[in-house]
């Protein structure tokens, strides 16, 4: 999902099957800052998010007996980067159940910006 700053939000939705390449596209955009989810390697056991204006990771999930653990602290890290971004095209890469029906993860972050 991708927005812009201005008077008028405009919200894009980024939909693919799963390996579809959203995450390839969207870290393909110029002059655009948020967070990326990425994986280590293509077995995708662990992810991190990705601060597109510094280039910083974080830790988000690993897979420990086959179901994923969420890492302390990895929400927090990205929704204080995705607040301080006041212009220009926001990225969030990856919204969906824990936003949407848990009301947890970006939940905060996409409220805040109204969609």
């Amino acid at each position: 999902m991708f927005y812009s700053h201005s008077s008028m939000k405009r919200f894009n939705v980024v939909v693919a099957p799963r390996n579809g390449g959203k995450t390839r596209y969207l870290s393909s955009i110029k002059c655009a800052y948020g967070i990326l989810t990425k994986s280590i390697d293509s077995s995708k056991n662990e992810l991190y998010f990705y601060d597109l204006k510094s280039g910083n990771t974080h830790s988000f999930l690993k897979r420990v007996d086959g179901r994923y653990q969420e890492e302390e602290g990895a929400f927090e890290w990205a929704e204080k980067i995705l607040l301080a971004l006041t212009s220009g095209t926001v990225i969030i890469d990856e919204c969906g159940k824990i936003e949407l029906v848990n009301k947890r993860g970006f939940y905060n972050v996409i409220n805040g910006i109204g969609i």
